[in-house]
């Protein structure tokens, strides 16, 4: 983030104009305390919005029906908006 924003102004731009996102996919993150403690982490690295769930809960997708897999998204959702946002706001 300090390189970018370096390189934002010395093309001349406001680094404050830019905004920083981070795509959680693919992150090795179990559980709602890592979850905290990379958002906080990222967050500390000028991190501003995260795009993106963070999954939260142990399922065994393969098994699943697709129905059981939106269902079970829908959950994370839940979980996330109870436990995480008001976390991080």
């Amino acid at each position: 983030v300090k390189r970018v924003r370096a390189e934002v102004e010395r093309a001349g731009r406001d680094p404050d104009e830019i905004v920083i996102s981070m795509l959680w996919a693919g992150l090795d993150v179990r559980g709602l305390t890592q979850t905290l403690d990379a958002i906080g982490e990222y967050r500390r690295a000028g991190m501003q919005h995260l795009v993106g769930i963070p999954w939260l809960l142990e399922r065994d997708f393969p098994e699943f029906s697709d129905v059981d897999r939106l269902e079970a998204a829908l959950d994370n959702m839940r979980v996330f908006a109870a436990e995480v946002l008001p976390e991080v706001r």
